[in-house]
């Protein structure tokens, strides 16, 4: 549809913006020809309205998927003082400085975007976010009730982890899948397995992983194994998801899952090949 409304109107920027969306959301790694595609798609539309702050903010999503943090946020910066009530905006900038790990920032954004929208789904999923990367499980909790109750879906990779730093394994092991999320669950047995010791079973989820392409497999892998302690492992898939480029790496520096790993040199070095902000 947005490829149609391109056609009749290439001149019209705003489908430029939703079609790089769209390509964004299929995907996993910067890599990938989607990425691209979504990069492209969103130039397009800043050549044809560099005022919109949707565009600009969406920009500011695709840079911090290529690691480029800094370029990130003088696109947030400069779409919140471009449009600073746009809801879009102020639910992507929160996104953003959760991954920057400046919770308040992240929290009191995702919630001024939903003032005047209080059920939008994408701002209370990245408020769900922003509770749990900043430790605050009882509230992550509240808001993922709030989730459900409205019968969205998403969020079940952080649903796992909840669980796993809880200690509630059986909650994981001896339940169906939330949300019919396979391969959610599948990292939810392989990290349940490892923390409890069950390494035959945890990687043989990993396996799973692996043989499905998950997304952003290297990265579930390395978080599975680190509920187990295991140094090495983590270390070497955090590299492969670098390696790959995956997005979801954005997140090695809040994800409390690697808290234990984030001092070791290679996670470091990782960290400095992403130009991470200090």
């Amino acid at each position: 549809m947005f490829k149609e409304s391109i056609r009749l109107d290439s001149s019209f920027a705003l489908p430029w913006t939703y079609l790089s969306m769209c390509y964004w959301r299929q995907t996993a790694s910067s890599a990938s020809p989607e990425f691209q595609a979504s990069k492209k798609a969103n130039e397009r539309a800043l050549q044809l309205d560099p005022g919109s702050g949707t565009a600009i903010v969406n920009m500011a999503e695709i840079l911090d998927n290529e690691y480029d943090f800094e370029g990130a946020e003088k696109s947030i910066k400069l779409a919140l003082k471009t449009e600073p009530n746009n809801q879009y905006v102020l639910r992507n900038a929160g996104r953003f400085y959760t991954l920057l790990g400046k919770h308040d920032l992240s929290i009191s954004f995702c919630n001024q975007a939903l003032q005047d929208d209080p059920i939008n789904r994408t701002a209370l999923y990245y408020l769900i976010r922003a509770y749990f990367y900043a430790g605050n499980f009882e509230k992550t909790w509240l808001t993922f009730r709030k989730f459900d109750k409205l019968r969205y879906r998403g969020n079940p990779v952080i649903y796992y982890q909840l669980l796993l730093e809880e200690g509630r394994l059986d909650s994981i092991i001896n339940a169906p899948s939330y949300q019919g999320s396979e391969y959610s669950r599948t990292f939810g047995l392989a990290a349940a397995y490892f923390k409890s010791g069950d390494k035959i079973r945890a990687e043989e989820q990993c396996e799973k992983l692996k043989e499905n392409n998950s997304a952003s497999y290297n990265y579930l892998i390395a978080m599975a194994h680190s509920y187990g302690g295991e140094t090495e492992e983590v270390c070497t898939w955090l590299e492969k998801s670098f390696e790959a480029k995956e997005t979801k790496l954005t997140y090695l520096a809040v994800d409390p899952a690697f808290d234990n790993f984030r001092n070791e040199p290679r996670v470091i070095t990782i960290l400095q090949k992403m130009n991470f902000p200090n």
